[in-house]
Order: C-alpha cells, then structure tokens, then sequence
C-alpha cells in the first residue's frame, strides 16, 4: 500500500532486474508456439468476447489491439484525480511485469516511463462496470501509451500540470508512441487496476484518518483529565 501511494504522488519507477528478459522470453514463447502450431489463443490470434472463434489474419493482428483501446476509450464526467490514475498506472505495470500476459517488455516500460517522466494520461472519472476489468479507464491509459488522447504534463513538484495532447506530451518528454502487437490492447484494458487503484488511496486514506482520529481522542481526554477507564 506504501508503495501505490508512493508513486501516486510522485515516486519514482524502475523495473526490476532480470525483469525484462523474462517478460521478453515469456513473449518469445507463446508467439513462436502461436505461429508453429497454429492454435487458436484468445487474444492473440482470435476476437474477443463473442468474435473469440473468428480467426484473425496476420496483417490484421497488430490493428485488432490497437482498435480495441480505441473502440473501449469511452469514459464520461469529469478527469479522474492523477493520483489515481498514476496509481493505477503502476498497478498495471506491476501486473504484466510478472510476466503472465504475453506482452513485450516495452509496453511495461512505457508505463513506467510515463510515471518517471509525469505524463498522465486524462481518464474521464466514469465508465468502468468492473465486469471483465476496467476496460475504458484503462483504456484511456493504453491510448495515451500509443500517443493519442490527451494528458497532463506534470512540472516540477508543486507546479500546475499542464493539459495537452498525448502526442506533445510524449514528444515533449522524448517518449515515442507505443505501436502494440498481438495480445497487447487485450492485456493493457483488461485489469481491475483503476478500482484498485481507487480502493488503494481511499484504504490509505482511511488508515489516516483512523489514527487521527485516535490521537485527537487522546489529547482531548488528557486535557480534560478524563478518566482511562472507558478506553
């Protein structure tokens, strides 16, 4: 929990050492064991949802995720806090390091370099059903990764973020726009990241209060002398 609200706020990211290569020999295996047998992998090479048996050709496969993110990023209402979306953010990274979707190491690197760098990503508030993950705020995060949308460039601490496009925000911090490949839309929108991101901040914040509230207790019982008794 230390650490969501830790980079909430601002913290720093770096992936952990060995890492990369595993999340990349991960890749290596599941898209050769695709190509050389031809199977059908939910994701990969197929729709989604109820188009999961309609086969997807091969020139095809890489606009079939970029679409989903497109077709899925139909949040409303007002920009979600950045903490949440930067925790959210890093959520999900945390979750396709472990190297279980399938995706390239650059799709989690380019999450974190977002983080480092202070591009968020503006994810419209409303939308997620949290059935099948939360598919548009995520989403809303994947398009900013692939330089569409819009974002806020975050100063220096304690500057006013800025609101522009995804495209300037990435090109002003020299970041190139992610091009996803087979299975990495999927893996980017289909998390519950931006509800646990939310009860993560809400958790932190409650804990504080808690302990507020018990010290406040404390103080005005001494002062008025009162009796050790009732606690």
């Amino acid at each position: 929990l230390s650490d969501v609200t830790a980079v909430a706020r601002g913290a720093l990211v770096t992936l952990g050492r060995g890492t990369r290569s595993m999340i990349d020999a991960n890749r290596h295996d599941v898209i050769g064991y695709i190509q050389d047998t031809s199977q059908p992998a939910y994701g990969f090479n197929r729709g989604f949802g109820s188009n999961v048996k309609e086969k997807v050709p091969a020139d095809s496969l890489n606009a079939l995720q970029e679409n989903l993110i497109r077709s899925h990023a139909c949040g409303v209402g007002d920009p979600a806090p950045i903490e949440v979306v930067r925790a959210t953010m890093f959520l999900r990274a945390v979750s396709l390091a472990r190297g279980h979707s399938g995706v390239r190491s650059k799709v989690v690197t380019a999450l974190i370099d977002c983080l480092n760098k202070g591009v968020v990503p503006v994810v419209p508030i409303q939308g997620s059903v949290s059935a099948s993950g939360d598919l548009a705020p995520l989403s809303h995060i994947a398009l900013c990764l692939m330089g569409e949308g819009d974002a806020y460039l975050l100063k220096q601490k304690g500057g006013t973020p800025r609101h522009v496009s995804a495209a300037s925000a990435l090109k002003q911090c020299g970041l190139t726009p992610l091009r996803l490949e087979m299975k990495e839309g999927l893996a980017l929108n289909n998390g519950v990241q931006y509800s646990t991101a939310l009860t993560a901040l809400a958790t932190e914040g409650m804990v504080c209060l808690i302990k507020t509230a018990a010290i406040a207790t404390a103080l005005t019982a001494q002062v008025m002398l009162g009796a050790e008794t009732p606690f």
